[in-house]
């Protein structure tokens, strides 16, 4: 009986689809980072947005496609396409503004970041993103907005959902 079960058990591990990395930034930089270097960096530079969808300098037909057969496969493939098309559509403020000072952003989102109410907030100050940044970095209104964005997204790219 023993036996049986630790077979089921088995079979069951055998078939589930993997789970979705919590941290896709920790996946990029232990399974394609080796070869493509940060994540927003190489989105920036070697990807295009054309009608919404995301568009590689060799893999112009079904970009999404090749990351599922590119060293993943499945939900993670859509997530990381999700996370580089937003790379490739947000303006670099936090490389701009911040990286100067601070670690990169999913680096902060590890370290600095938590969730006040439901909103992004500083570890430290409990003070939500855009009530932090609106005094700090210099900021103008419109990076301040795509900045909030941003680290918002980083986090949940971080954390999940």
């Amino acid at each position: 009986m023993r036996a049986l079960m630790i077979a089921a058990m088995m079979a069951w591990l055998w078939t589930a689809p993997p789970a979705v990395a919590a941290d896709l930034h920790y996946f990029w930089d232990q399974r394609c980072g080796g070869c493509h270097g940060h994540a927003g960096e190489f989105a920036r530079r070697y990807l295009k947005v054309d009608a919404g969808k995301l568009i590689g300098r060799h893999h112009t037909d079904n970009l999404r496609l090749f990351l599922g057969q590119h060293e993943m496969s499945g939900a993670i493939a859509d997530e990381i396409y999700a996370m580089l098309l937003a790379q490739t559509s947000t303006p670099p403020i936090y490389q701009e503004k911040c990286r100067g000072c601070h670690q990169n952003a999913a680096e902060l989102a590890r370290t600095s970041l938590t969730t006040v109410g439901g909103k992004i907030a500083g570890r430290q100050s409990g003070r939500t993103l855009e009530d932090f940044l609106s005094n700090h970095g210099r900021l103008n209104p419109e990076e301040l907005s795509v900045l909030v964005e941003s680290l918002t997204r980083v986090y949940r790219e971080v954390y999940g959902p």
